[in-house]
């Protein structure tokens, strides 16, 4: 658990619209006591130079018969179960591909391998 004061200090570029690209120093203020908001959804779009990254959460989905215990795929075939949206970021095309490479950093760090 990170304490109240952890910060995560870092290089940062700042890449503001219609002013240049220049490198800064950059301190993440992560409050621990922010509760996480689940997603279990992502939606990636790309537009021109920028990238649209959506989280959303889809709940699973709800039975009224007591008696059952498990969902079967029989149970939602043709059901269309809505995304709520909990996030949504717009990005440079360049942002993206650091974050991509920051998250396989991550998962390598991790030992997580597809």
């Amino acid at each position: 658990m990170l304490s109240p004061d952890t910060r995560h200090s870092l290089m940062a570029v700042c890449n503001t619209v219609a002013m240049p690209e220049i490198s800064v120093r950059a301190q993440w203020l992560l409050d621990p006591t922010d509760i996480p908001v689940p997603a279990n959804q992502c939606l990636v779009q790309i537009a021109g130079q920028s990238a649209y990254v959506n989280f959303g959460h889809i709940n699973p989905p709800t039975v009224d018969e007591p008696d059952v215990t498990e969902f079967t795929q029989e149970m939602v075939e043709g059901r269309t179960f809505p995304v709520v949206p909990v996030a949504r970021v717009q990005m440079p095309l360049s942002m993206l591909l650091d974050l991509r490479a920051k998250i396989d950093s991550a998962l390598a760090a991790a030992g997580v391998t597809s």
